[in-house]
């Protein structure tokens, strides 16, 4: 607890216009856990600064170089932080320790003295590591004997014989001059020195540039690294080596998985993908797999490979297996593994195999032959953009896309090729459809009868509704009458049936589409009865009986005969006497009648017949 109440007190942040933000208080692992890069296994770190000497930065920029990472310094780790408004920040920690390595590079630099040390293994040949060192030193005494340096010191096996021991490998680029204040200023090796006096992100009045450390090493082997600074001569300004977040790594270090084509299709096309790595010697990787899909059944690829020594990228192949079974999309989690120095190294990947494309069809059909169709294509496990679209029969529009339209009936066949080459074909069947078609109303109207021929006309009209889009229409009678219209129709339609035969029987008019025979109505009916002809008396016979000398009557009979006689009404026999006989219908001709007269003497008495 008492630990835990160290570090927030001494968590302390800075950032105000573009400054390093500085953590104190930081123990040895996290300090090496800050620093420690790709490829480098780090073991038994031992921090030896006064308390507050060394930590954490985050918020770098400018002319530092380095964003985030750890501070080892002569003072404290806050008196670093920016800007830059004093030309004497500093921190004594009267501590002393005469380091020989740190003494090697300046006698003097025994002062307030700050060492990181720990083991590592690298799993490669060629070791790094980024740094800045800074002091408040600069500019005013340089060569003036307060020599404030620091190293970082080696010791393991070399790679060209022999060992490191306790070697400095904090040297100017190509020189083996050490980085110090009297070795990097603005009048030596001014290239490597940067001037902060108006600088924000840091307190400290001079800078380098970001430097590297590279290391020959020797792959799996343990070495000792110390890092180590000390103020020169007295205890009074401030200098500090930044070492960056994740800056002691080995750059070529993993293999690593790339994607080149990560989605591929059953039968059609490979999927690949890159091992990148730059070994010192051959290494045997192992590629194992999860997931949906499995090497030798869904896909096959290599279970192991050897990357031979300083070759930097390999393309490996994944071939999906034509199974014929639709399983939908599977997925292979390429698995890279391989030992380094006793540590397994992985990195992985994803494949996605597909089932081979197919096509699905939604459609419309035509309608009663205006090729009006329509037909769309959507896709199933083919990889887009589709590259090619032919339609055959070829389509009244659209052509080369998915969506057809101009359709006759009939079958259309859609042929692609996908963004893998990938080819699939199916058929769409483009049906028909017409409305229903309903005669709504059909008239049939008779014309008197026309003399002398004795026939009559039938007209009316027919309504309908949906008719057929081609055919004709043809309304007729039961005489053989008919009258034929082509499409297209418009309702109603008015029809004439000429001379139908007036005999009074039974007879109809039919209405009938020829392209829907369904779509037909018939009225039946009576033909008219013959034409009506003048009622016409022939003759009239008259007979007169011998007087009755009682009654002074007598007889007067005979016949009449007639044609076309109507067939209502009354016959009346009537004499000039006024006397009367009346028949009624039917009559038939010829008529008798008997008429009793009374003799008066009247001469010339006439008979009259009528209807």
């Amino acid at each position: 607890m008492k630990y835990f109440g160290l570090v927030v007190v001494l968590f302390i942040s800075f950032s105000l216009n573009a400054q390093i933000a500085v953590t104190s208080g930081l123990n040895a692992n996290g300090l090496v856990n800050a620093i420690k890069g790709q490829g480098v296994i780090i073991s038994n770190p031992v921090l030896n600064c006064p308390n507050g000497a060394s930590g954490s930065f985050t918020g770098g920029s400018g002319n530092l170089g380095i964003t985030s990472g750890i501070i080892l310094t002569t003072g404290t780790a806050v008196n670093s932080v920016g800007p830059n408004n004093s030309a004497s920040q500093g921190t004594c920690n009267n501590t002393t320790l005469n380091d020989p390595q740190l003494t090697s590079i300046e006698p003097n630099a025994t002062y307030d003295v700050c060492i990181l040390e720990f083991d590592l293994v690298p799993q490669c040949d060629i070791l790094t590591l980024n740094y800045v060192f800074g002091s408040e030193e600069y500019p005013e005494y340089v060569s003036a004997g307060v020599n404030d340096a620091f190293g970082f010191f080696l010791s393991g096996p070399r790679p060209s014989g022999g060992n490191y021991v306790n070697t400095n490998v904090a040297y100017l680029p190509g020189t083996t001059t050490a980085v110090s204040i009297d070795n990097v200023n603005s009048g030596s090796n001014p290239s490597y020195y940067v001037d902060n006096s108006s600088g924000t992100s840091t307190q400290y009045d001079g800078l380098t540039t970001l430097l590297t450390a590279t290391m020959p090493v020797v792959q799996c082997a343990t070495y000792h690294m110390k890092l180590a600074i000390a103020d020169g001569g007295d205890c009074l300004y401030d200098s500090g080596v930044f070492l960056d977040f994740e800056g002691l790594n080995c750059p070529n270090s993993d293999a690593q998985l790339v994607a080149v084509d990560t989605q591929s299709a059953e039968g059609c096309g490979d999927a690949s993908f890159q091992i990148t790595a730059d070994f010192a010697v051959a290494t045997t990787v192992n590629i194992t797999s999860t997931g949906t899909a499995t090497n030798g059944v869904d896909f096959v690829t290599p279970s192991t490979y050897n990357l031979p020594a300083g070759v930097s990228t390999t393309n490996i192949t994944i071939t999906p297996i034509a199974d014929g079974i639709v399983e939908g999309t599977e997925n292979a989690n390429i698995i890279l593994s391989y030992n380094v120095c006793g540590t397994l190294v992985y990195d992985t990947i994803t494949i996605t195999i597909l089932d081979q494309p197919t096509i699905n069809f939604t459609s419309t059909a035509e309608t009663c032959g205006a090729c009006n169709g329509t037909a769309s294509a959507t896709f199933a496990n083919a990889a887009l953009p589709i590259a090619s679209m032919v339609w055959s029969p070829a389509p009244g529009g659209g052509q080369g896309t998915a969506n057809a339209t101009g359709l006759c009936q009939g079958d259309y066949i859609l042929s692609i090729v996908d963004a893998n080459g990938c080819p699939a074909t199916d058929t769409v069947t483009i049906g028909t459809s017409c409305p229903t078609c309903i005669i709504t109303n059909f008239t049939a109207n008779q014309s008197p009868c026309e003399n002398p021929a004795n026939v009559y006309d039938v007209t009316g009209s027919v309504t309908f509704s949906n008719a057929p889009a081609t055919g004709t229409l043809t309304v007729s009678s039961c005489s053989g009458q008919s009258q034929v219209f082509n499409a297209p129709f418009t309702s109603p339609i008015n029809y004439t049936l000429n001379n139908l035969p007036a005999d009074g029987a039974a007879c109809s008019v039919t209405a009938v589409f020829s392209t829907d025979a369904t779509c037909t109505q018939t009225i039946n009916f009576t033909n008219q009865n013959p034409c009506d002809v003048p009622c016409a008396f022939t003759n009239i016979a008259d007979t007169i009986g011998a007087c009755d000398l009682v009654t002074n009557d007598f007889i007067r009979s005979g016949e009449v005969t007639f044609t076309n006689a109507p067939s209502t009404g009354t016959l009346t026999i009537t004499d000039c006497l006024g006397n009367t006989q009346t028949f009624n219908p039917p009559f038939t001709s010829p008529t008798s009648y008997s008429l009793t007269i009374n003799s008066n003497g009247t001469t010339n008495c006439d008979i009259t017949a009528t209807f």
